[in-house]
Formats: structure tokens, C-alpha cells, sequence
């Protein structure tokens, strides 16, 4: 009985791989609109940073070396109670940027609702201050929005130069991220996507009452306002395939940042109210369980598990492979084969302890 159920949410399993792999590929195949010669919206970029001394300064001179008009676009840092120069440094850039502090309330979505608020843009875009962007990412999101049929944009996020195992690794993960995310959008059931690299129209944030309904919870600024925005008109939701949509940014550094990191996005998945995101959260914590239970199996001898678990290897490596050529990476296969032995006790431990236990960010205990 227990072989026909572990063989059974592999099955699935690969499935699910297929569907996302071919709606990668669709998406991806498609061609980009082509660049306004003269936007005619403008475009608010909001920045959130609490400590980052060490990076906004790249951020922001990135983006002020976009090919794109300056009179269509402005630039918002909100910082939110920093303990270091992160707001004296980005003052630096004088009539470039405009700067404000939080008073009264903090973290990422006060942040947010702030820079929003004063913003003068038809388009809000976020992205965070340890990012870096290329000259012609505001043209590329300009390419969607200038058309009037888009709501809300998804952008890639990928990885610096990876010079440590660890990092590679992270890439390898976070590639899984991005790839799922897109092919959610490709076939109109948007589940992920990242405020490090996001735009949407200040009136449909407006008209979905923004981040009023989850501001309790320190993480899920992007993914909560898409889902409103999703059930609205899904159709709406759009990402990114242009390569210079594309923003970088560091792997985490350790591996306590790297876990802190995991547990607070995980600790939003409770929260979600469309029952299907739910529903992917606990099926993929399922599929691993099986993944687990199913090497055992393996080990003893059950050949049918053996092929499934060796589908589910080719698919994984297949899809993101292609996520992170991409994202403009390259991981060597062994990384794929370690991350393949690793990654399933990962899924199963931070199901168990995202919302168990509680995590710290950025000085904060939550």
C-alpha cells in the first residue's frame, strides 16, 4: 500500500514537471513587444532598505544608467529605521532620488504603502536595495505596460557571480522558484512572484486595497497583491521574458541567512486565500516526502519507483536548466545531482518548522 502511494504522488509529481516544463517553453518562445520610442506613462521606482550601507549606492547609480527618459520616471527610497548610513548614502544622489523615512510604523510593506502613497507614476515598480538592473530594464517593463492590457508584471530574479558551492546551490533552488512562477503566469494561475523585481499599475493596487488585509505579516508584499490582482483579472498578469528584465542579487551569505530567509517566505503559504496555492504548497511538501520514501523503496528493490524517481531527476535538471540559461547562469551538473539528494530533505523540514517557530530579518525578531 505504501509503494502505491508513493508511486502515485510521483506520478503526479511528473506530471505537474511536464505542464510547467512545456508552459516554460511556450512562454519563452514568445517574442517581446517592442519599445515605446517615447513612454507615455510614468513610472515610480520604490526602494525599501533597512541597513544596506553596502549596496545602495550600486542600486541606485544602476539605475540611473537606464536608457530611458528621465522625465518618465522617479525614484523612491523609503528606509525603514536603519541602523546605519543606508539613508545619508542614498541622499548622496541629491535631486536623482527622492528620500524618506519611516516614522511610526516598519517593515517592508510600511515601507512599501509609503513610497506608493507619494509616488507620481502610472506604474509602481519595486525592487530592493541590494539588487543590481540592467541599462534597459525600465525599457523592457515599459514594453508591457505601454500597451494598456497589463495589471501587474512579474521579473526574473537571478544570482551574481556564484563563487562558492553554497551559492551555486542557492541558484539551482531559486531557479525552481522563477521557473514555476512564470509557467504559473503562462497558463493563468499566478502563484509566484518576487518584489525585488515587480511593477504594477498604482491603480490596481489602489483598487484591491493594496497590503491592507496582510500587513501583519512581515513577508508576502508580492505575492498577496498578485493574487488579488489575479482574481480580478488574471489575465492581466504578465512576466517578464525580455533577458534584460532580468535583476541580480547576492546568495545568501550562510547558512543561517539562508534559513531565515526560507522561513519567512514559507511562513506565508498558511495565509493564502486561494485554496489552490495551498493546495501546490502541501502537494509539493507531499512529493517529497514520497521522494524520500520512495529512495528507500528504491534501495530495497522496487524498480517502478526506481523509474520514477529517474524521470523525476532528467525533468528537474531538464527544466531548470533551461530556467537558468535564462537568467544568463551556469552550474555545473554536479551541482544538479547534489542539490537533487539534498533538496527533498529541505521541502520536508521547512514544512515542518516555517510555522512552527519563528525567524529573524534584517535586526527583527518575528
Amino acid at each position: 500500500m505504501i509503494s502505491v502511494l508513493i508511486s502515485l504522488f510521483l506520478t503526479l509529481y511528473i506530471v505537474w514537471l511536464v505542464v510547467m516544463q512545456v508552459a516554460w517553453l511556450k512562454l519563452t518562445q514568445k517574442t517581446s513587444l517592442k519599445v515605446e520610442s517615447k513612454p507615455k506613462l510614468r513610472y515610480s521606482i520604490i526602494i525599501p532598505a533597512r541597513n544596506e550601507t553596502d549596496t545602495i549606492e550600486r542600486v541606485i547609480s544602476a539605475i540611473k544608467r537606464n536608457e530611458f527618459p528621465r522625465s518618465n520616471y522617479e525614484v523612491i527610497l523609503v528606509d525603514d529605521h536603519s541602523e546605519d548610513d543606508t539613508y545619508e548614502k542614498a541622499q548622496q544622489f541629491g535631486n536623482d532620488i527622492i528620500c524618506v523615512r519611516l516614522q511610526e510604523n516598519s517593515g517592508k510593506k510600511a515601507a512599501l504603502a509609503t513610497g506608493i502613497d507619494i509616488a507620481q507614476g502610472d506604474v509602481i515598480i519595486t525592487t530592493d536595495a541590494d539588487c543590481i538592473v540592467s541599462e534597459k530594464w525600465l525599457s523592457s517593463i515599459a514594453n508591457f505596460f505601454e500597451g494598456g492590457e497589463v495589471k501587474l508584471l512579474s521579473g526574473a530574479v537571478g544570482f551574481n557571480p556564484l563563487p562558492k558551492i553554497f551559492d551555486k546551490l542557492q541558484a539551482i533552488e531559486f531557479s525552481s522558484l522563477v521557473g514555476v512562477g512564470a509557467s504559473s503566469i503562462y497558463l493563468r494561475k499566478p502563484g509566484m512572484c518576487n518584489g525585488a523585481n515587480l511593477a504594477f499599475l498604482k491603480a490596481a493596487y489602489k483598487e484591491v486595497g493594496g497590503y491592507s488585509d496582510n500587513l501583519d505579516i512581515a513577508s508576502g508584499d508580492d505575492e498577496f497583491l498578485m493574487h488579488k490582482i489575479a482574481n480580478y483579472d488574471p489575465h492581466s498578469i504578465y512576466f517578464n521574458i525580455n533577458p534584460d528584465g532580468v535583476v541580480y542579487t547576492n546568495a545568501q551569505s550562510n547558512l543561517n541567512h539562508f534559513i531565515q530567509q526560507r522561513k519567512r517566505w514559507a511562513s506565508k503559504w498558511t495565509r493564502y486565500k486561494d485554496w489552490r496555492q495551498s493546495l501546490l504548497a502541501v502537494f509539493i511538501g507531499l512529493s517529497n516526502v514520497a521522494v524520500l520514501a520512495g529512495i528507500w523503496h528504491a534501495i530495497l528493490g522496487d524498480f517502478t519507483i526506481m523509474i520514477l524517481l529517474f524521470l523525476k531527476l532528467v525533468l528537474e535538471v531538464t527544466y531548470l536548466k533551461s530556467v537558468l540559461m535564462f537568467l544568463n547562469t551556469k552550474v555545473s551538473w554536479v551541482y544538479f545531482i547534489l542539490i537533487q539528494i539534498i533538496y527533498p530533505f529541505y521541502v520536508v523540514y521547512f514544512v515542518v518548522v516555517a510555522n512552527l517557530a519563528g525567524y529573524k530579518w534584517k535586526g527583527r525578531s518575528y
